[in-house]
């Protein structure tokens, strides 16, 4: 009879609880990427903290945004960012900055606003004339018979 012989080698992992609660806590990383930085799985990190005591964070816990308020108020009034660009600078989602806003008790530009600002992109396509094409002729006049009917 013959015996399978485990060839993964296991490795200790060096974790320290002060590096581990430092990462966690004051640099705000995810498990996952805390895990993928020492290149083992989420659950040995949950495992970890567990074992060690370290308090996990409320789930949906908003992300830290080092934003002053004179700063967001210049991004969003007189640079006529949009919430979408300053997320995106920021390395947060639209509903974050939304919540500083309001927090700030910055008032928010309404859609005309934002639209007469230029600050709204509207998508445009390029019409191109008919080409004479065949097949092309054939799906043009199929779709017109499908909007008549």
């Amino acid at each position: 009879m013959r015996r399978k012989i485990n060839t993964k080698k296991s490795r200790k992992l060096k974790l320290s609880k002060r590096v581990i609660y430092d990462l966690y806590w004051k640099k705000g990383l995810s498990t996952r990427k805390i895990a993928k930085k020492f290149g083992c799985s989420n659950s040995v990190i949950l495992y970890f903290m567990k074992k060690n005591n370290i308090p996990r964070r409320r789930c949906g816990a908003p992300s830290k945004v080092n934003v002053s308020k004179d700063e967001l108020e210049t991004l969003y009034w007189k640079e006529e960012k949009s919430t979408l660009d300053i997320a995106k600078m920021f390395g947060v989602s639209r509903d974050t900055i939304f919540y500083h806003l309001k927090r700030y008790g910055i008032l928010l530009r309404n859609r005309i606003e934002a639209v007469s600002n230029g600050t709204h992109k509207k998508a445009t396509r390029v019409k191109r004339p008919f080409s004479g094409n065949p097949l092309e002729k054939r799906i043009l006049t199929r779709l017109s018979r499908r909007l008549i009917c």
